[in-house]
């Protein structure tokens, strides 16, 4: 009898653990949706020619949008504005800044490549109510569970 309960525990165990975890959405007073536990992306893109080194800095067009917090939006202006002269002194700022490094990849074109990295930092809710699309008209955003 007690064999049976634990080939059943034993079955249940691992469906139990597989189960994802779901972001938290939340409803504000003013009718906004939030999404807690955001984290915050951006690109680097690296090129290297003869004339040294060039680095671009983006966080995406709608993030102005979507976040509320002042201080991290001042933060993402001050790393766009910098002018970094080489790689790793961009990527020990960012370091220095919370931001990790999620994924780098290279892109080869007709005149050599660039690589790419993605980079990303736990923020503050993101308001997913203030996202347009391309058009300026507000996106549909699919909302998870309350």
């Amino acid at each position: 009898m007690m064999k049976k309960y634990i080939l059943i525990i034993l079955c249940i165990a691992p469906l139990a653990m597989i189960a994802q975890k779901q972001k938290i959405v939340t409803k504000a007073s003013n009718n906004n949706t939030y999404v807690k536990g955001s984290k915050v992306y951006g690109e680097m893109q690296v090129t290297t020619t003869v004339n040294g080194t060039t680095i671009k800095i983006t966080f995406g067009t709608s993030l102005k949008e979507m976040c509320e917090d002042k201080g991290l939006l001042m933060e993402i202006e001050t790393i766009s504005a910098t002018r970094f002269r080489n790689l790793t002194d961009a990527l020990n700022t960012l370091s220095a800044m919370g931001w990790e490094v999620e994924m780098s990849y290279f892109t080869e074109t007709r005149t050599g490549g660039y690589n790419t990295f993605i980079f990303s930092k736990k923020g503050a809710p993101l308001n997913v109510a203030n996202v347009t699309n391309a058009k300026g008209a507000p996106a549909k955003v699919a909302k998870g569970k309350k």
